[in-house]
């Protein structure tokens, strides 16, 4: 059994570098989070509430970026992989034992991964740590603690996240039968299953805590609050994707008619076909929009209400504040957004095969590359504006119950941004395999499928 899972991995490392290079990448990010939390609980009761409420938000803003990226680019590792585990069933292998098989897949890659991820924040951590905390008087030259708590919570979330985000996929791949995987290897519609209502009602719950303990507070007592209700909001919107996702991407798209051009109708016909792609390279966008955005759309409508308080307060965001919030799920948002593209490249190169087959010319091809990229970012945009809206409007009533006349302040900017060079990201690692997969010999190309 194990010489099977060693030999799949070898032999699809391209489906699986992905996982891997996000659980490195991960485990990096929730290590730094958790070793500040275990440096407070180290020096005790002077500096734990500090610490230990810095560690909450960067592991609050790091976590939520890591549950979407990772759970949608684990879905689609295994959904690239269907045919191969069809196959295995052909062969005599019994469905249940396929799945066993593909959850150790992703529990090896994840746990190797999460660890060469922990290993690489240990020496980062002290000068992280001095870049957010040196300025603090008496953690000037504090080591960080880097215990095993650190490093056992950092890899066991990692393989949790993977192994949950990619368990659905594992199911359909060992019980949907091999012949209908092989006639059609993309999955239907989306549809929420179980641990996506947990995550909904978990959301909607937080959400509401959140929003109602704005209202009669003081605004130093809702500063610490403020910056936690666009994550929430975040995960509400990716727990429900197999539902929105399509739907938005549909309505907006539906806007430009399909005889626009064939690019054009091509490229949201292969957006909305590819289900499990979509949602791989639409989730990062949205995460690090959402969050980069949002956090300076709280700091805004909180500067509007000290403006009308008129005590001078002040919630500017200095750089190392934002390094430390936004730094881990810009990384892993950037790092998805990248090897999404680069994971299905045989499958696309597949599909270009076909289009040049049918008829279709270059130039139509790699407008239609292009046209789905912005396709991707442009949806993206949308969920992260509802969101930045959303918070926006929940932050300022619940201030206004202390600083009346509070409005909803936003500031765009930064996920603008973040918007720009994600689209360039993904403009380049969707051009890259086109323009390579067009020089390649078309029948040779079809008959390795």
């Amino acid at each position: 059994m194990m010489l099977l899972i060693f030999s799949e991995l070898r032999s699809q490392w391209r489906a699986w570098v992905g996982v891997f290079i996000l659980a490195v990448a991960a485990g990096f990010v929730l290590a730094i989070g958790a070793s500040i939390a275990d440096t407070g609980a180290e020096l005790g009761e002077k500096f734990q509430g500090i610490l230990s409420g810095a560690a909450a938000t960067i592991l609050m803003f790091s976590g939520v970026s890591a549950l979407a990226v990772l759970s949608s680019v684990a879905t689609l590792t295994v959904t690239l992989q269907q045919r191969s585990y069809a196959l295995w069933q052909l062969i005599g292998a019994r469905p249940r034992t396929v799945g066993i098989l593909v959850l150790l897949q992703l529990l090896i890659v994840s746990l190797v991964g999460a660890a060469l991820g922990v290993a690489a924040a240990r020496p980062a951590a002290d000068p992280l740590f001095a870049l957010g905390f040196g300025t603090v008087p008496g953690l000037g030259g504090v080591h960080v603690h880097f215990g095993g708590v650190t490093v056992l919570s950092s890899v066991l979330g990692v393989c949790g996240i993977v192994l949950l985000g990619g368990w659905r996929a594992a199911r359909r791949a060992a019980f949907t039968p091999p012949l209908e995987i092989l006639r059609d290897a993309e999955p239907r519609r989306g549809r929420m299953r179980w641990f996506r209502w947990i995550f909904v009602i978990a959301a909607v719950t937080a959400a509401y805590a959140l929003s109602s303990s704005l209202f009669g507070a003081t605004l130093s007592q809702s500063s610490s609050r403020i910056p936690l209700i666009t994550p929430v909001l975040t995960i509400f919107i990716v727990a429900i994707a197999p539902l929105l996702y399509p739907a938005v991407l549909m309505a907006w798209t539906a806007v430009l008619p399909a005889r626009v051009s064939s690019a054009w109708f091509l490229a949201r016909h292969q957006a909305r076909y590819h289900l499990a792609y979509s949602t791989a390279a639409i989730t990062p966008l949205l995460v690090g929009i959402s969050l980069s955005a949002g956090l300076y759309t709280a700091a805004a409508t909180l500067n509007d209400a000290f403006r009308i308080q008129g005590t001078g307060g002040n919630a500017a965001l200095h750089a190392n504040e934002v390094a430390l919030l936004l730094g881990g799920p810009l990384l892993l948002a950037a790092v998805a957004a990248a090897i999404v593209v680069f994971m299905s490249s045989r499958t696309r190169g597949q599909e270009l095969a076909l289009l040049q087959a049918s008829g279709a010319t270059h130039r139509t091809i790699i407008f239609t590359a292009a046209l789905e990229a912005v396709i991707y970012v442009i949806t993206a945009a949308i969920l992260a504006l509802a969101i930045i809206v959303a918070s926006s409007v929940i932050l300022a009533a619940g201030l206004s119950t202390a600083v009346p006349g509070t409005t909803a302040t936003i500031d765009a900017m930064p996920g603008l941004i973040i918007a720009g060079i994600g689209c360039a990201l993904i403009l380049l690692a969707t051009l890259g395999p086109t323009i390579v997969g067009l020089r390649r010999d078309v029948m040779r190309t079809l008959s390795s499928e």
